[in-house]
């Protein structure tokens, strides 16, 4: 039962004739979490109460206090979990660009998940479904059943589980930091070598792009702006989509770069800047010359047509990714109603961290290319599988 539309004065005689709830503290003083919980104490009932992360220590200690025993503190990820009756189901399937393989089912928040190993998909799978009855089928390329894999639900082991393991937030939130140091040392391994062209200059840069918004990322989340660090997820997924559609493709390098040059246009065009137009167009006249050389067998492109993210994404075989993570962050980005009242954070909270760290390795994968040195490459990645 949902207490979240009561009145404090309604939960204390709720608490104190013995009745144990789940609530939360947004939107309530600390002042009525303490009658509450003094409530639940003297009626001997059980307080779950989630929403207390943002408060000050001594706030959360007076609530403590006033429970004497009766209050568990719950974070976004474990609120309101219970033991349902219903059976996940997952499939396992290979991708199409043969990178590993995708974990699908209606019961993930995003629909799908990305995995380079098929134990590490079935291990993701079986964790969160310990209190549920689970079916996880592994498919070949032919999309025939190759492995079927059954367990029925624990709550209790689920449960126990989740409360003596290290923190999942921990461990994903170190192997960003830990991203973000090899990426600084890969970075300045190439100190003082200059890309010799136009499309490893891009990928150099993008790549740096990358390593800031981890970098930024990492910051926000160790000092607990949990809530900040979402904005930034989405740029990130955006300069991985657009950095290895122009890796893999240059006429989509090149679109890229065009559309880039007509948005410079359109905004210096509104400032008045007639002399930063003309130069602008010298820029882009040099890049053109620069391209058809680089690559003299490939036509230039067909520019008129609007190019968008979600074409770069199909285009770089990152389409899932795109329907579902870009998506739903894109939602923190545009201030939809479901991100700013925190509605998403449940679903996103035990992903954000894991995104980060892909789009990081995406940056890695093209600093090594360019020549740079990444001794622990291979180590992240094994940790990155686990996650």
């Amino acid at each position: 039962m949902s207490f979240r539309g009561r009145s404090t004065e309604q939960l204390v005689r709720i608490a104190a004739a013995g009745g144990g709830m789940r609530s939360s503290a947004v939107g309530r003083s600390t002042d009525d979490l303490v009658r509450i919980a003094a409530a639940a104490s003297t009626g001997g009932a059980r307080l779950f109460l989630s929403g207390m992360s943002g408060r000050p220590i001594d706030d959360v200690i007076k609530v403590a206090a006033a429970g004497r025993g009766a209050v568990v503190f719950e974070s976004k990820r474990t609120a309101g979990r219970s033991v349902p009756n219903s059976q996940h189901v997952y499939e396992v399937r290979p991708r199409k660009d043969k990178r590993g393989f995708d974990l699908i089912s209606d019961v993930l928040p995003f629909g799908r998940l990305w995995y380079l190993e098929v134990s590490d998909a079935i291990g993701y799978a079986e964790h969160p479904s310990r209190s549920h009855r689970a079916v996880i089928r592994v498919y070949d390329e032919a999309s025939k059943v190759i492995e079927t894999h059954e367990q029925a639900g624990d709550f209790k082991e689920w449960y126990d589980n989740i409360m003596q393991s290290p923190s999942a937030e921990e461990q994903s939130l170190t192997l960003v930091e830990d991203f973000v140091h090899e990426l600084t040392d890969a970075i300045q391994s190439l100190s003082g070598k200059r890309p010799d062209t136009l499309r490893a200059n891009y990928r150099l840069w993008s790549s740096k792009h990358l390593y800031h918004a981890a970098g930024g990322f990492a910051f926000l989340r160790r000092s607990q702006l949990v809530d900040a660090s979402k904005f930034l997820v989405r740029p990130a997924i955006e300069m991985m989509i657009r950095l290895e559609a122009a890796r893999q493709h240059p006429d989509l390098f090149y679109r890229i770069a065009h559309s880039e040059h007509l948005q410079d246009k359109h905004l210096l065009r509104i400032a008045g800047r007639q002399e930063l137009q003309a130069r602008s167009d010298k820029i882009w006249e040099r890049f053109n010359d620069a391209f058809a050389k680089e690559f003299p067998t490939i036509s230039i492109p067909n520019v008129d047509d609007r190019l968008t993210i979600e074409y770069l994404a199909e285009k770089a075989e990152l389409k899932p990714f795109y329907d579902s993570h870009y998506r739903i962050y894109s939602r923190y980005t545009h201030g939809a109603l479901h991100a700013s009242t925190g509605n998403l954070d449940e679903a996103t909270d035990p992903e954000d961290n894991r995104i980060i760290a892909i789009c990081a390795l995406v940056s890695l994968d093209n600093l090594v290319s360019l020549g740079a040195k990444s001794p622990t490459h291979d180590r992240l990645v094994q940790r990155l599988s686990a996650v």
